[in-house]
């Protein structure tokens, strides 16, 4: 059996049964045992090996790593916690490195004849009163003299050597990661390492940025040390996170890149610089944010007023739309008319920024209510089928935009431009309403189902804060926030939650267009409307009127005349009984 850090308990077995029963007690008991912090004021690492320890709030931990061999040119060391803010300090070799926080690390160059190192960590000043203990997760990593340096080039952050990562927000969904450039090694007492200014010694390197979740949205610590956990090193880095961005130092691009964010979302960020000339590699302090701040509340799980009403009403919607959206057509022109006039307005609304969300949308709901009242009024006039589809067809198509560009399908570059990124979007919108308007009542039926089905599994996702969310949001984002498309890397988890309500979301777009489909058989595709119908009572009536002849261009204009037709012989018969009437027999 194993023990923690990778440590082995051989033991002997012989053909009776009781040994067997006793080793496996030894190791559960084992296990149990090494998933416990480590305590002690002095405590060894090992390189490479996560440790789980315990920081008490009286006194300093120091850890210390021996037996290192001459080719370790430098070591790094990273020490995490949830909440509270640590301090870290090297004891030997002595220099006056500090650095404090909740996920911080600094290098350790090696002088030659060094067969140990050793550092200090306790809690920080004023961080949080009243705090006994701390459970915190310590890794040390050892390089040799042909990896890159993280931090080797730092400018701006506080050490000399910096690898830590600088999470800053911009907003509430925006975040920059902001790292120093990296420096190539050397061997142990180089008196001369090469210059940072001229570019030539790392030209070489590439920087690569990565991101890693937390399981589900959870604000656990056990879960936030089992994502540091799998990303160790470099290559763990690179097989167990995502990658965002390449980045390499020209002397024109920023060390820094701008990510969205989600709130209560656990992101753990990792920068691994490459020496492409020596094939090495290194990673820098992976550093986790959660776009809320646990001292001031910002992250608690409890759902908001606005949240709890607008998981009802898209319950209720969804719901409606998804098994009776088109037999109830009037009805579903209200509604598709107040989702697009609500949407259309809240995103003029928050173009300025003074107004706040919770009143944006109130104003936009009111207006949303007159466009519910115009649409099913030019319902009622029109009664024309191919026209008023058009809005349900338009809000599903926006809605399948919204999720194509929720994909990484959305961080290509060529959508780095407005008018690209416009173009595509509308063109994807209106290719969906194109391609069923040869068929008004499937394009309507096919609509109802995408956004009911939608609108139904965000009755879960918004208190599982589940990535689903951010699909309309992501559109909103880049309408509405300055420099969105410009700037932002999209990057947003896609857990099992996530997975399990996308497959919902299928299955209830396929049972709600066969529900609706059956419900319709034999029907026509169109209920007629109320002005329809008493166009049709006007022509009724007229053709119940009883008929009287059309007179042609032959008929008398008074009736009491002969015809042209007879005129002549009329005119001919006179004299003839003239002579008769003078001349009798």
């Amino acid at each position: 059996c194993y023990l923690n850090g990778g440590r082995r308990i051989k033991m002997v077995l012989y053909g009776s049964r009781w040994p067997i029963l006793t080793a496996v007690f030894v190791c559960i008991f084992a296990v149990a045992g090494s998933v416990q912090p480590l305590t002690g004021t002095n405590q060894q690492l090992t390189p490479g090996v996560s440790e789980v320890v315990t920081i008490p709030a009286s006194t300093s931990v120091q850890f210390s790593v021996t037996g290192l061999d001459p080719s370790v040119h430098f070591l790094l060391i990273q020490v995490h916690t949830l909440r509270v803010h640590l301090q870290l300090q090297t004891t030997f070799p002595l220099t006056q490195d500090t650095i404090s926080g909740t996920s911080i690390g600094m290098v350790t160059v090696l002088d030659v004849g060094m067969v140990s190192a050793s550092w200090n960590v306790s809690i920080a000043d004023g961080s949080i009163s009243g705090v006994e203990n701390i459970t915190a997760m310590v890794l040390v990593q050892k390089y040799g003299e042909r990896a890159p340096i993280p931090g080797g080039c730092n400018q701006v952050f506080k050490l000399k050597m910096d690898p830590n990562i600088l999470l800053s927000p911009v907003s509430d969904y925006q975040t920059n990661v902001l790292f120093q450039w990296a420096s190539v090694g050397g061997p142990r007492g180089n008196t001369s390492p090469p210059s940072c200014e001229t570019g030539d010694s790392t030209s070489n390197l590439t920087y690569e940025v990565f991101v890693g979740y937390v399981a589900d949205g959870s604000l656990e610590m056990e879960k936030l040390f089992d994502v540091l956990r799998d990303m160790p090193t470099a290559g763990a880095v690179e097989a167990n996170a995502h990658k965002i961005v390449t980045l390499k130092n020209n002397g024109v691009k920023k060390s820094m890149v701008t990510v969205s964010s989600q709130r209560r979302q656990g992101a753990v960020y990792a920068v691994v610089v490459r020496d492409d000339a020596l094939g090495t590699a290194a990673s820098y302090v992976a550093t986790v944010t959660y776009a809320c701040n646990f001292t001031a509340g910002d992250c608690d799980e409890k759902m908001e007023p606005l949240d709890i009403i607008f998981t009802v009403v898209c319950g209720i919607l969804g719901i409606f739309l998804l098994f009776c959206g088109h037999h109830f057509l009037k009805t579903e022109m209200a509604v598709f008319g107040f989702v697009a006039v609500t949407l259309v307005a809240f995103l003029l609304l928050s173009l300025p920024g003074t107004l706040s969300d919770t009143v944006g949308l109130a104003v936009a709901a009111a207006l949303g209510i007159v466009g519910a009242l115009l649409w099913v009024g030019l319902w009622w006039w029109l009664a024309f089928p191919s026209i008023s589809v058009l809005l349900p067809g338009l809000t599903a198509g926006y809605l399948l935009a919204c999720t194509l560009f929720f994909t990484p399908f959305a961080n290509l570059s060529w959508w780095n431009t407005s008018l690209n990124y416009g173009l595509v979007f509308t063109c994807v919108a209106l290719m969906f309403v194109v391609f069923l308007l040869c068929s008004p009542r499937t394009l309507n039926i096919v609509s109802c189902c995408l956004v009911g089905g939608f609108c139904i599994i965000m009755v879960p996702a918004i208190p599982l804060r589940s990535s689903m969310t951010l699909i309309v949001l992501n559109s909103v984002h880049h309408a509405t926030i300055p420099d969105y498309i410009t700037t932002t890397v999209i990057v947003s988890p896609f857990q099992t939650n996530d997975i399990i309500l996308a497959a919902v979301w299928v299955a209830l777009v396929i049972l709600g267009i066969a529900i609706q489909f059956y419900c319709q058989k034999g029907k026509p595709p169109f209920p007629s409307s109320h002005q329809g119908r008493r166009v049709r009572r006007r022509r009724g009536q007229a053709s119940e009127r009883p008929s009287t002849p059309v007179p042609d261009e032959t008929a008398p204009l008074l009736g009491d005349q002969a015809s042209p037709a007879n005129y002549q012989a009329s005119v001919q018969g006179q004299p003839r009984r003239a002579n008769e009437m003078s001349h009798p027999a």
